[in-house]
């Protein structure tokens, strides 16, 4: 089995309050976790309001396959949503 690991932190220059963070990190994560069936997790500075870390893992059978589907997660979030993205990383470990 590998597991592909996706960290990311995204600015959110519109963001007001926590509560209009969990909004984004709920729509991403829901769109994720629905198109990809990935699971995504927010990691680190939960308590910045302008700043969303999220990990994203996705596990299968072939190295190829998580890979891949590691990088299409990265595409949609960096084609659909409007945000900054920084210190993204990719790491992959087979299990």
């Amino acid at each position: 089995m590998y597991v592909s690991v996706l960290k990311l932190k995204m600015k959110l220059p519109y963001s007001e309050s926590l509560k209009d963070k969990r909004m984004v990190k709920n729509s991403v994560r829901d769109k994720i976790e629905r198109n990809y069936k990935a699971l995504v997790k927010e990691i680190d500075t939960q308590d910045n309001k302008k700043l969303l870390s999220l990990g994203v893992i996705y596990a299968s059978s072939a190295q190829t396959n998580a890979e891949q589907q590691i990088n299409k997660i990265l595409e949609y979030l960096e084609r659909n949503y409007d945000y900054e993205f920084y210190e993204t990383e990719k790491y992959i470990e087979k299990f």
